[in-house]
């Protein structure tokens, strides 16, 4: 298994947190097998909320995500995959090859142009909204050998979709989001507006507008992934960690935790490897 993250370039680091590379050349064993999943396909892996949409390419054989009815769902190739609010669990197969564009919160309204709203825990075809683009760049990655001939290609395909002067907000979001990460999960609605002199409606559509999901459900998700890090950092107890992290008391933790993850605390936590996404 290669698993490779590298920064983009200057002109894209506004907008862009990072790339991330997979590949893997046969089973990683992640999961038991269960009856859902195809012949040939043997990892079921759980994907959390982690508050950033991401561009992503995968050059290996067809993957699928398990839908709320349980069904199997395949996942387009090339993809814009907005913000989740629900866990869900991806089958992928014995040779995958990911490359991902991870957006910063509000840095994916720049490059293209809908609403983020309607691609909440969902997937949208690149083809659906650059139609003339789409098979050139999957033709142009895959021509390349290494990791950062394949990401420069990518990046000049964002350079020329970069239209930041459409999104007349997006300052304004970006400062909000400043100051979300600098009180990550001890942060409400009500000061946001009052730092910011904006009444909760404006805010409420600025988030869905260019992230997708309400402020709430943001912070939410952004108190757990603060969670993530600092219990992987520090190492420290459960019952601590549901207070540091901003959780009311243990009751809120078990409760929250569920919700975006679908496993109890103990069972979340002590994966053999866990980190967050967004503090990465």
């Amino acid at each position: 298994m290669s698993f490779i993250i590298k920064k983009p370039t200057p002109i894209l680091s506004q907008y862009i947190k990072y790339y991330w590379i997979l590949e893997i050349s046969q089973s990683s064993n992640y999961s038991d097998p269960c009856e859902i999943i195809p012949q040939n396909y043997c990892d079921l892996c759980r994907v959390i909320p982690n508050g950033m949409a991401e561009l992503i390419i995968h050059f290996g054989d067809d993957y699928y995500c398990i839908d709320e009815t349980g069904n199997l769902v395949k996942e387009p190739a090339i993809a814009i995959c907005g913000q989740k609010n629900r866990y869900f669990d991806l089958i992928t197969p014995k040779i995958v090859h990911f490359l991902s564009v991870v957006f910063k919160p509000a840095g994916v309204a720049a490059f293209f142009p809908f609403s983020l709203h309607e691609v909440v825990n969902n997937s949208i075809e690149l083809e659906a909204v650059f139609p003339e683009d789409r098979n050139r760049l999957a033709y142009q990655i895959a021509e390349q050998k290494s990791a950062n001939q394949k990401v420069a290609i990518v990046e000049n395909f964002l350079i020329n979709k970069l239209k930041p002067q459409k999104r007349k907000h997006l300052p304004l979001m970006e400062k909000i989001f400043f100051q979300i990460n600098k009180n990550p999960g001890k942060i409400d609605v009500d000061t946001i507006c009052q730092n910011f002199d904006l009444n909760s409606r404006f805010l409420e559509r600025r988030f869905k507008e260019y992230i997708g999901i309400n402020p709430k459900s943001y912070l939410r998700i952004v108190r757990l992934q603060n969670a993530i890090h600092r219990f992987s950092c520090l190492k420290t107890t459960l019952t601590d960690l549901s207070y540091d992290a901003g959780y009311y008391d243990q009751a809120h933790f078990i409760r929250e935790v569920k919700a975006l993850t679908g496993l109890t605390p103990k069972e979340f936590f002590h994966q053999p490897v866990l980190y967050s996404d967004y503090f990465l």
